[in-house]
């Protein structure tokens, strides 16, 4: 027989309840699934921009090689001359590329406030856009100068080598008129000629109160504290002959020093230089910029004998 049920509970409250369930709340394991994607998403994200700026980082560097081992690759016989200005050509495309990109890269991650990564990008700009920068202002300074590779203080008369050789194999010079129209009638002597007086008509010779003896033995001690390699000294002919050999590359140039008297002047001798490329069209300005380092370094020791002005005009 059951027992009457209790009149101070209510009917079915003596059934057993439902187990509470004893976890996270929706809306919090939500959030905690929410947090996790955040946190595997950032993580997939600092790993590939760490990929990302190693990367750009390696091929800066490499693009950097690539420029500055077409010197050295070239001077010691490893690569021929052409080879070498497409290895410094393909250099200069990885450096600009890598530049670029590293720089849309940076502003990105500046944006984005990533501080280490920003740095690395910033030092992958660097060291790519060097490069690129500098073989840019090459090819700049190449278009601006005459595609002329011999160059003189005196265009009517110049010095005259005896020793070394220059070109030798060379008939007449080669001395392209490009695109000049009032240069194609005239012979390459003319043109270099043209050229010459355009390019360097500042170029001029010293004027010293000295004997032709004693202007080739300063002559001499210029070309040694330049580093030129002395050929050939006459003191009595008043000639030196010397080869001076660039530092990147290793191309060697040939230089005639003349000192003879000036029939102006009693008592004066007058300086010419000359300086030939042994190879190549033109020579990047390399020429006019020796002859000058070198009558400066003759004005510093000759100081107390120069006459007045320093120079003559190329006749």
């Amino acid at each position: 027989m059951l027992a009457p049920a209790s009149r101070d509970k209510p009917l079915g409250s003596t059934l057993p309840s439902r187990p509470r369930r004893v976890g996270v709340r929706p809306s919090a394991a939500g959030d905690i699934h929410h947090v996790g994607r955040i946190t595997m998403n950032a993580t997939i994200d600092s790993r590939g921009w760490t990929m990302v700026r190693r990367l750009l980082l390696l091929l800066a560097l490499v693009g950097g090689a690539l420029v500055l081992a077409a010197g050295p690759l070239y001077r010691f016989g490893w690569l021929e001359l052409r080879a070498a200005f497409d290895l410094m050509r393909w250099g200069f495309y990885v450096s600009a590329g890598i530049a670029g990109i590293s720089l849309v890269a940076l502003i990105i991650a500046a944006i984005r406030r990533q501080t280490r990564t920003a740095g690395l990008l910033a030092l992958a700009l660097v060291i790519a856009a060097v490069p690129a920068i500098g073989l840019y202002q090459f090819r700049a300074r190449a278009m601006a100068v005459p595609p002329i590779h011999d160059v003189t203080t005196d265009l009517s008369d110049p010095p005259a080598f005896v020793v070394l050789h220059p070109r030798a194999q060379e008939t007449e010079p080669v001395v392209p008129a490009g695109r000049r129209a009032d240069l194609e009638k005239l012979s390459p002597q003319e043109r270099w000629r043209v050229y010459h007086r355009e390019a360097y008509g500042d170029l001029a010779p010293l004027l010293l109160r000295s004997d032709p003896a004693e202007a080739i033995a300063l002559a001499e001690r210029a070309a040694r504290d330049l580093g030129w390699k002395i050929a050939a000294v006459d003191p009595k002919e008043g000639r030196l002959e010397a080869t001076d050999t660039t530092f990147w590359f290793g191309f060697k140039d040939d230089v005639v020093v003349r000192a003879r008297p000036d029939p102006a002047h009693a008592g004066v001798v007058r300086l010419d230089v000359r300086s030939v490329s042994r190879i190549g069209i033109s020579d990047l300005g390399a020429n006019a910029a020796r002859i000058e380092r070198f009558l400066d370094r003759i004005r510093h020791l000759a100081a107390g004998r120069l006459v007045e002005g320093g120079q003559a005009r190329i006749g």
